[in-house]
């Protein structure tokens, strides 16, 4: 068995979604962190539903928020899509990443981060290029394998598209509770932290 390729700097998964961080409209960071993971995803092979460019490139209403980002995604060999929520607290700098199965309700991951430790610098969201805007690079893809891309995979449905198109509509309300559910808890573990420090 051969030992999978290593992964880009994700400067270069970056500068394949979006030329440069200054063409982020960001004030914080929380959109490029956001994006980072968008493009660990797009590395690992997962397709956005809603592109036009590149597999890298993000839709183009991605931004339209300052603190909550959705992609949503296929891959191929599962039935169903993917769907990947980013959202900021700006007052504590908490970022979560929940990612569901669409159609299978006990596939949700989740994890938290901090965003200073990934983008210390706001004035380098000014840059023409992304070099060392994305700090603990290291670190951040390892919580993305292991706490995000693993679980999703092990527990999702492999299959066709066909599978998915025939039983996707019954289970998109026990989805959407799942997903609220997730979040929920994301939130209270937030607070939780917050209160002990």
């Amino acid at each position: 068995m051969t030992a999978p390729s290593p992964r880009p700097p994700l400067r270069q998964l970056l500068s394949k979604a979006v030329k440069a961080p200054e063409r982020v409209q960001t004030q914080d960071g929380g959109a490029v962190l956001a994006l980072s993971i968008h493009c660990l995803f797009a590395q690992a092979g997962f397709t956005n539903v809603q592109a036009t460019a590149s597999v890298y490139a993000p839709q183009p209403d991605w931004n339209s928020s300052h603190e909550a980002w959705a992609f949503k995604y296929r891959k191929k060999g599962y039935v169903n899509t993917f769907t990947y929520e980013c959202g900021l607290r700006q007052s504590t700098g908490q970022a979560y990443v929940h990612v569901t199965e669409d159609g299978n309700s006990s596939n949700v991951s989740f994890m938290g981060l901090i965003l200073h430790k990934y983008l210390p610098d706001v004035a380098k969201l000014r840059q023409d290029n992304w070099e060392g805007v994305v700090v603990n690079e290291t670190d951040l893809t390892t919580y993305f394998d292991n706490y995000i891309l693993t679980p999703v995979l092990s527990k999702a449905l492999l299959g066709s598209s066909d599978e998915r198109d025939a039983g996707s509509n019954s289970r998109t309300k026990v989805t959407v509770a799942a997903g609220i559910a997730s979040l929920l808890c994301v939130l209270v573990w937030g607070i939780k932290r917050k209160q002990q420090s």
